[in-house]
């Protein structure tokens, strides 16, 4: 295996164990437009993302509706206040701040796997302070939701053909 493929394989298992909670269900991007998967989602596909062959969504719980992050989606360019607002509450080792490729921007916050109904009211306190809208949109996790997902990071934006970037962290 050449050098390149190790970097791009270590790459995708970090992202895979990073951001990755749900291996049953995810969302591909085409230059036709997202759809949702049922299948397992692996390492390989992973690295499919980050060669651009499609991009994935991801899902911030998994089927027992623990979370691995928070996402602040912002969809214009400017997410410094969310960042350093999320850095304070979780300090800067568990805040990333990525340019979509898009028009926007995400900060994740990435979290040991927690229970969602322990997290939830601290969820809606933030987004009171912020004014802004925090994923998991779901506030109550039930067997029969799966969620909405998240463009995973590293990846290709097909409407823009731009490639998405970490700004910070």
């Amino acid at each position: 295996m050449e050098r390149k493929d190790l970097k791009s394989q270590s790459l995708a298992e970090r992202l895979f164990t990073l951001f990755v909670a749900r291996t049953d269900v995810y969302g591909v991007e085409t230059e036709h437009g997202w759809r949702t998967e049922r299948g397992k989602l692996t390492v390989t596909d992973v690295e499919k993302h980050l060669k651009g062959e499609f991009t994935l969504g991801v899902y911030p719980f998994n089927s027992k509706g623990y979370i691995k992050w928070l996402l602040v989606d912002v969809d214009y360019p400017g997410g410094d206040i969310f960042y350093h607002y999320m850095v304070k509450k979780y300090g800067s080792q568990s805040v990333i701040h990525e340019a979509t490729g898009g028009k926007g921007e995400h900060i994740w916050v990435l979290l040991q796997p927690t229970p969602l109904w322990q997290i939830t009211d601290k969820i809606n306190v933030m987004e009171q302070e912020l004014k802004h809208r925090i994923f998991p949109k779901q506030r109550e996790w039930r067997t029969d939701i799966i969620g909405n997902f998240a463009r995973l990071p590293l990846g290709k934006h097909f409407k823009t053909g731009n490639w998405s970037k970490i700004l910070k962290g």
